[in-house]
C-alpha cells in the first residue's frame, strides 16, 4: 500500500497523481467541511476524478452530517453529491448528533469486512445498543423537523454577523463553525486560559493543528445560548484582543 497526497484543495493535482499511478485500486479520501476553518471542500470536482479514473471515493463528512443537504441551506450540491455518490460516507456522531463515536456508509460487504477487522469491533469498544439507538432517534427527528437545524444556523449566522459588525470577524464561509484568527499562538494561548477564567469555555486551534502562529478559536454557538450569553462573550473576546493587541 502507498500512500500520495494531493494540494489542498486541488483537483488538478488530484488528477495528476491519479495519472501517475493508474493503479487497479485507488482509494481517494477527502474531508467534505474542514475542521479548522469551516469551509468545504470541492467534493463535486473530487468524485468528477474519482470517476473519471475508476477511483473509490471516500468522504470524510463528520462536520457536515445532518446538518447540510436540503436545497434550501448552504453546501446543498456537495451534500447531494456525497449522498448520490460517494462510494464510502465516514459521520460522526458527536457533532449534529450530539453523542460519541462515528459510523461508515458503504457497500454492504465492505462494511462487514471493516466490521470484522476494525480495531473498534476487535477490542470490543465499539458503539454500545443504548448510544446506537439513541442515535438512529435524533437522525430520524432532525430529518423529520427540518427546522429544528435551520434555526441552528440562523442562530449561527447571527453570531457570525454580529462578530463581523464588531470588528472581529470569523474566516469567510457560510457554515456554522466560526474559526476567528488570532495569529500568534502564544496570544490564543492566552485567551483560553482567560476565557476558563471567565466561565467560557472555548477551543483554541493551534500548531499542529494549524500552522505556526496561524492559531484560532474554533467556535460552535450551542443552540440554546441567549442572546445575552452570546453578547457578553462577544464584549470579553473584544476585551481579549485589545489587551493582546491582536
Amino acid at each position: 500500500r502507498r500512500v500520495h497526497a494531493f494540494r489542498h484543495n486541488d483537483v488538478a493535482d488530484l488528477a495528476r497523481v491519479l495519472e501517475r499511478r493508474r493503479a487497479p485500486k485507488t482509494v481517494v479520501i477527502a474531508e467534505s467541511l474542514y475542521s479548522a476553518d469551516g469551509t468545504m471542500g470541492p467534493i463535486v470536482e473530487i468524485l468528477d476524478e474519482c470517476d473519471r479514473y475508476g477511483a473509490v471515493s471516500m468522504i470524510d463528512d463528520a462536520n457536515g452530517f445532518m446538518v447540510y443537504g436540503p436545497e434550501h441551506r448552504p453546501y446543498a450540491r456537495e451534500a447531494a453529491a456525497i449522498r448520490e455518490r460517494a462510494d464510502f460516507v465516514m459521520v460522526s456522531l458527536s457533532k449534529a448528533i450530539g453523542l460519541e463515536g462515528g459510523a461508515i456508509a458503504g457497500p454492504a460487504s465492505a462494511v462487514d469486512a471493516f466490521e470484522l477487522l476494525s480495531g473498534t469491533s476487535m477490542f470490543t469498544a465499539a458503539i454500545q445498543p443504548p448510544t446506537a439507538y439513541t442515535a438512529e432517534r435524533t437522525i430520524d427527528v432532525l430529518a423529520g423537523k427540518p427546522e429544528i437545524v435551520d434555526d441552528y444556523l440562523a442562530h449561527a449566522a447571527r453570531l457570525r454577523r454580529q462578530m463581523h459588525e464588531a470588528g472581529t470577524p470569523t474566516l469567510p464561509t457560510e457554515s456554522y463553525m466560526l474559526s476567528v484568527p488570532i495569529g500568534k499562538d502564544a496570544a490564543a494561548l492566552q485567551m483560553r486560559e482567560w476565557f476558563v477564567e471567565d466561565g467560557y469555555l472555548v477551543p483554541v486551534f493551534s500548531y499542529p493543528a494549524v500552522s505556526r502562529n496561524q492559531a484560532l478559536l474554533r467556535l460552535f454557538p450551542h443552540a440554546g445560548h441567549t442572546e445575552e450569553q452570546m453578547d457578553g462573550f462577544l464584549r470579553t473576546l473584544l476585551g481579549y484582543r485589545r489587551r493582546l493587541g491582536v
